[in-house]
Order: structure tokens, then sequence, then C-alpha cells
């Protein structure tokens, strides 16, 4: 593990190094319905050929902003005791933004981000606040939000142990991870970098996304502030820098991430992270290239330090709640999009280097027009007995969908 953990990092090293490799960046653009404004497209894990299920198109009205989508999929899971179907399961989503004042181009603007659910198992109905925030533009370097937002700067394809607040990713093909968090946000931009100063107000929040502030035996402290946070970023010399500190729950964290992008479409990029909850550091270590329309492709290496050893796996009691519940693994994406303009492939491959323990997910997705897509994703867990996932939840899942975008 130490060997490739040191052949990835000098890989990375290399690449970030190298003056040749030197690109600008220009000054970064808000998604009005996506990320909050800090981010570049070269940011996004996957954006450069992903086309996962929560995108949908926009349709500008003025100043208003509206994007949708419909999602309909069934599935079919198999485990050691049973084969489960349930379907057919839906997912509503809907984006919007209106300018409070349209003659005014620094008035308030108000977004919204939510989606509806049914599950045919139980006949389950649900809904989800992901995003809701006014942002203002004070002036051209500072401006400010209040609300509910999700502002992910860290390289990490899945899981990025330098931001604390947004710290974990949906699977390349999956639907796309769109939940934020609230905050009170003042911010410093300009051409070459920026601060954030965040106040979180809430520590807790409900299935529906909703802050959940009443005490109870497991959350005693649920009324308490959730903490406060200091975000950094710069720009220079073709390297993205961040350095994130805060406070969160009571326990110091603290990020940083190191990143370079080339004109060729190499990117490469180093991450760590802390937390006084475990008193453990996390490291990844990745390169990519995304300079092709006909691929893209991501290598990781990633070390969990508050993963279980080989007796703490041995003696888990439940079904793993994460992925990543061990502390070095080999983190594999491959995507191939639009081929003949029809057809999207993604193959993402999570091992672990201290046993046997595997995850597998395929997803191909056959473009029916512009606002209909059609998809197919097979999971597939290893079913080795001893390793890290021999108390797992499925052996392989199989699931279809249909989602238009209007």
């Amino acid at each position: 593990m130490r060997r490739a953990l040191t052949l990835m990092t000098t890989t990375c090293l290399l690449a970030l190094m190298e003056p040749a490799w030197n690109v600008a960046l220009g000054t970064p653009e808000p998604d009005d319905l996506g990320e909050a404004a800090g981010l570049t497209p070269e940011s996004v894990p996957g954006a450069s050929a992903q086309n996962q299920s929560g995108e949908s198109h926009s349709r500008p009205s003025g100043d208003a902003t509206a994007r949708g989508y419909a999602r309909v999929y069934g599935t079919r899971k198999k485990s050691r005791l049973a084969t489960v179907d349930s379907g057919p399961d839906g997912e509503l989503g809907v984006s919007m933004s209106r300018r409070m004042d349209h003659a005014n181009a620094s008035s308030p603007t108000l977004y919204l981000d939510g989606r509806l659910t049914y599950e045919s198992i139980g006949h389950r109905r649900g809904g989800r606040l992901d995003q809701t925030e006014i942002r203002v533009q004070f002036s051209d370097l500072w401006s400010g939000a209040i609300g509910k937002e999700r502002n992910r700067r860290s390289p990490g394809l899945i899981v990025s142990p330098s931001d604390f607040l947004h710290s974990q990713q949906s699977l390349p093909g999956m639907p796309e991870e769109r939940g934020g968090v609230w905050l009170i946000r003042a911010s410093r931009q300009s051409q070459s970098g920026g601060v954030d100063i965040v106040a979180l107000p809430f520590r807790y929040e409900r299935d529906n996304g909703m802050p959940d502030v009443e005490s109870s035996i497991t959350r005693p402290d649920a009324a308490k502030p959730g903490g406060i946070a200091v975000r950094t970023f710069a720009r220079t010399g073709g390297f993205d820098l961040e350095l994130d500190a805060g406070r969160m729950r009571g326990d110091f964290v603290a990020g940083a991430s190191i990143q370079k992008i080339t004109a060729s479409g190499w990117k490469s990029y180093l991450e760590a992270g802390w937390t006084d909850a475990n008193k453990k550091a996390d490291y990844l270590a990745g390169i990519g290239y995304e300079g092709s329309s006909d691929w893209s492709s991501r290598i990781e290496i990633y070390h969990h330090g508050s993963g279980l050893d080989r007796d703490g796996v041995k003696h888990m009691s439940a079904a793993p709640q994460s992925m990543f519940m061990r502390k070095e693994y080999a983190i594999v994406s491959v995507t191939f999009p639009e081929i003949r303009d029809r057809l999207n492939l993604v193959e993402t491959w999570v091992r672990g280097l201290e046993d046997r323990g595997w995850l597998n997910l395929a997803r191909a997705e056959w473009i029916v027009d512009g606002a209909d897509v059609a998809g197919i994703t097979l999971t597939h867990i290893a079913t080795a007995a001893g390793t890290q996932f021999a108390r797992r939840p499925l052996d392989w899942q199989a699931q279809i969908d249909w989602k238009t975008s209007f």
C-alpha cells in the first residue's frame, strides 16, 4: 500500500510541478441552479462527460429560470437471503431562480432546488429540500447568501477529505448529489482567489432537508449552532489551492487541497483533511484525463485514517453504512460519453487494498432525444468471505430508469 500511495503521490507532484502544463483559469462563474459561486467547471467531478441522473435542461425567461426532471425506475436487488423487486418508483425534481428586481442587476436572487419521491414498496411518498437561499451581490468583489446551499470545490471524485462541508459525492453515473448545507455566507472573490466566511446555524437536519432543532436522547445538542468555517481558495501559476478550517459540532476541522489542470486535459490533485473527532487524518491523491471528447478517466488512492482494522471489521454487528469502512482504497473510473451521439458508458471500481473487498458500478445510458434518457445501472459487491463487505446489504443490484427533462 505504501508503494502504491508513494507512486501515486509522486506522479501527482510531477504533474503539478510541470511548468509546461500551466493553464490560465478565469473568474469563477456561479451556476444559478447548481453549485454556488466559487466553482469552476474543472472543479466539478465528471463535469466533462457524465450525464448524471439529476441533470436537467433550463428554460430562462427574463430574469427567472426554471428547470426540472421526472425519473421513473425499477430495481432488482439480490442478497444471500432473497431477491427483491421494486418499482415503478419515481422522482420529480424542480429547480428555480428569480431576481427580485428585474431592473437591478445587484438585486437579491432567490434560488430553490427540491424533489418529490415515491417508493412502491410500502407506497412511501416524500419530499426533500436540497437547496434554497437568497444571494446578494453587494459589489464586484463582495457577495452574501443565507439559506441552504451546496458549494463543492474539492477535486475528489467520490469522497473529498479536504471538504468538511460537502465531502460526499455520488458515484459516477448515479443520481447527482445536490443536497446542500444550511448556512449564512459572506464571500470576497476576485480573479486570483477569494475567501468565504460561513456560519452554520443548525447542527442537524431531517430526512426532508429541513433543520432539526429538537433535542432528543441521541441528539441533546440539537438546539446549539452548528459552527463556523473559513474557506480560502486561490489560483496562481496554473494551480488551484484550497485551505479551509473551522469548528463543526464542537470539533476543530481543517482541510487543504492542491490541483493542477493542464491545457491538454490532464488533472492531478492532492487532498488532506483532519478532524478532532477522531484525531486521524485522511488523504487523497488522484490523477485524471479529461482532454478527449471520446473518453475520460480518474485514478485515486484514498487513505481513510479513522477506518477499521481487520479486527474491527470482524466484530461488525451490522451491514456497513459506507463503502469506505477500512483505511486504504483505490478508486478507478472511466467514462465514454455520447458514443455515436447516442450512448453514455460509465465504469467505476472501488477496491480495498487491505483485503479482497471491492465494489463495481457500471452504467449505460441511451440518449433517446434532447430531453429523454433511458439507462441501466449494475452494481456488484464482492462476495468473498472475510472481506470488509462480508456483511454487505446486497450481492448485486440492477436498476433500469427513464428520465425526461423539462
